[in-house]
Formats: structure tokens, C-alpha cells, sequence
């Protein structure tokens, strides 16, 4: 006996075919959704991989300019003008004068993940210096064309203690530099070990004379070395007040002395300085130059002192004769300018 369906059961069995229809649809359309994003990841990840392949040659001509102590090449791969004050350091003439890094090694490379483009890439290196391997990073910018080194292995030089005065012997060079490190510049060199240098033609560097630079370098530590004014510089301001010494106790009379800088023994005169006339002068200390380390005033001057015989009228307008034992202190102002010494003197 035949049965028929119910109009309740054709109409479960319609949505039922229904939804299965609507099913298979939404599976394929998720399918070709995920087949175009596989497609697009691929796509992206090829063009990174001939990105960072491109990019390699340069990192390596790079690093091999840089094992190889030319920094010309460094410098027009890392688009660096070394006749800018700010890259003094990253001159050829600088870099000769260090011991360059040795066997540079690309470990990997990788897009920079803040551009996720194909236009930025970043490689993993190594490197030996001072009996190390130092391992740090290299950053390369597509430019059109071409690739160049964005962020290399230049590194901020140290600076002297923040806490020291302004003086010169707080700053220091670099072997092959033209000019001084100083407080206030971001100067950089290329990864090497340096020897410092006085800062110019008058200090002398005493202590620790060696740093080196790469991506672990320590801040040259306090007092690890020190500027000393070396002889010329001494011998010029001992110069400058021998100088102002022997004018001083030139003068005739003792007013003259007195403007010239004598202190001592004017006030217990009975002369009237005015017309006392130095009879005569007989130097007993030459004021002495000396050295003060790590002072603001590099240099300190003892006293120097003389014997003066004056003759002239007292207070009632009798003519007497006495001893009068002055002494001439002196304060310096020194500054450097080029080659030039520039001192200012003050009693």
C-alpha cells in the first residue's frame, strides 16, 4: 500500500534542503575567501623575501667596506656627508686611526615590523672587535631603486663626566679629528677601538687612553682620564704674568705700585703715596704658574713679593725714607681659540 508524505513533512524536508544549499554555498564562498588570502599572503610573502635578498648585497657591501677600514664606501652606502661637523667622527681619517671591527656576518633579515612593507629591511649581524663577537642590527631603506643603509654600526661616542665644569681639559678627541668632543654634541663613530686624543695642541691626556665603540660600549667612567695643560701651554701663561710682574715693580712711585696691583705695606706707610718716589725695588718671590687638574681655572699663581725703598714727604711735609714689603696677586682667565692663547689677567 502506497503512503504519501504529509504537507508538514514535504515542507521540513524543503528547508532542510534549503539550509543544506545555503551551507555548501557559504563553505565554497569561505573557500575561495581563504584561497584569495592565501594567495595575497604568498604574493607578500615573496615580495618580502626579494625584498630582503636585494637588500643583502648592500648590507654586505657595507659591512665588508666597513671590515675592510673603508669608511668612504660606509659613508656613500649610509648617504653620510663626513664634511658635516655633526659626522667629524665617521672621516676616513679618524676610522684608519682605530682598530676596525673584523669578520662582519649577516645572520638573517627580516621586514621592519613597523612598515610591514617591502621597503624597509632589517639584518641581524655579528662581528668581532677587542677579542669579542658584538652582535647588532643594520637597517636598510629602499629609495626608487636602491637601498641604503639607514641605521648602521655607528655608535654615540661617550662624553665626559655631566657633573665636570665646562672647562677644556672635560672634553677630549679622537685620533685623526680635526675637532674636540664636547658635552653638548650627539657626535657618532663607526664601531672600532679608538685612542683618545687632547682636545688641542695644549693638554696632554693622562690615564685610560683607549674606548671601544660598538652597541655595549660603557660611558667612559669618571676620572678615567684627565687633560693637563702640557708645557706650552704653562710656559705661555707663565709668560703673561712674568710680564705683568715686571711691569708692576717697574713703576716709581708707590701710587703707580699700588695701581699695578701691590697690596701689602701700602696702608702702614707715613709716605703720602702720592709723592713717594721708589728709591728702590728689590724682588723678593716671582709670582710661579702651576697646574690644577679638573679645575675650571686650570692654573693657579703664587704671590709675588718685593722690597720697596721709597723716599718722600710724611703727613706734616718732612722728608723720610722707609721699607715697604708689597705683594701682587693675579687671577686668570684663560681661553683656547684655534692655535691662540687668549689670557686675562686680574689682581
Amino acid at each position: 500500500m502506497e503512503t504519501s508524505n504529509s504537507p508538514s513533512e514535504c515542507d521540513s524536508l524543503m528547508a532542510l534542503a534549503a539550509n543544506t544549499a545555503r551551507l555548501v554555498e557559504l563553505l565554497e564562498s569561505r573557500k575561495a575567501r581563504s584561497g584569495g588570502r592565501g594567495a595575497r599572503s604568498a604574493e607578500a610573502r615573496a615580495r618580502a623575501d626579494h625584498a630582503i635578498e636585494s637588500a643583502r648585497s648592500v648590507a654586505t657591501e657595507y659591512l665588508h667596506a666597513l671590515g675592510d677600514g673603508d669608511t668612504m664606501d660606509a659613508n656613500r652606502l649610509g648617504r653620510i656627508n663626513p664634511d658635516l661637523p655633526a659626522n667629524e667622527f665617521l672621516r676616513h681619517e679618524v676610522y684608519t686611526r682605530a682598530d676596525h671591527l673584523t669578520d662582519p656576518c649577516i645572520l638573517w633579515g627580516e621586514i621592519v615590523p613597523r612598515d610591514r612593507s617591502d621597503t624597509e629591511v632589517r639584518f641581524h649581524v655579528t662581528y668581532d672587535l677587542a677579542g669579542e663577537t658584538a652582535r647588532d642590527t643594520i637597517t636598510l631603506v629602499r629609495s626608487h631603486d636602491d637601498w641604503w643603509v639607514s641605521d648602521g654600526l655607528t655608535y654615540r661616542l661617550p662624553r665626559s663626566d655631566p657633573y665636570a665644569s665646562f672647562a677644556a681639559e672635560d672634553r677630549f678627541s679622537l685620533g685623526g679629528a680635526r675637532n674636540p668632543v664636547d658635552r653638548f654634541g650627539a657626535y657618532s663613530a663607526y664601531a672600532g677601538v679608538y685612542t683618545l686624543a687632547p682636545p688641542n695642541a695644549f693638554y696632554d691626556i693622562d690615564g685610560d687612553v683607549t674606548v671601544v665603540l660598538n652597541h655595549n660600549s660603557p660611558v667612559i667612567a669618571d676620572g678615567a682620564f684627565t687633560m693637563v695643560p702640557n708645557s706650552s701651554y704653562v710656559s705661555q701663561v707663565q709668560h703673561a704674568v712674568d710680564q705683568a710682574f715686571s711691569e708692576a715693580t717697574s713703576c716709581g712711585t708707590l701710587e703707580a705700585l699700588r695701581e699695578a696691583g701691590m697690596r701689602s705695606g701700602i696702608g702702614r706707610s707715613t709716605l703720602l703715596p702720592s709723592e713717594a718716589v721708589v728709591v728702590s725695588m728689590t724682588v723678593l718671590d716671582v709670582p710661579t704658574v702651576s697646574v690644577r687638574p679638573r679645575e675650571r681655572r686650570p692654573f693657579a699663581v703664587s704671590e709675588g713679593r718685593a722690597l720697596v725703598t721709597a723716599g718722600g714727604l710724611n703727613g706734616r711735609g718732612e722728608p723720610v725714607t722707609e721699607n715697604v714689603t708689597g705683594t701682587f696677586r693675579y687671577h686668570l682667565d684663560t681661553t683656547i681659540a684655534g692655535d691662540e692663547v687668549i689670557i686675562r689677567i686680574t689682581d
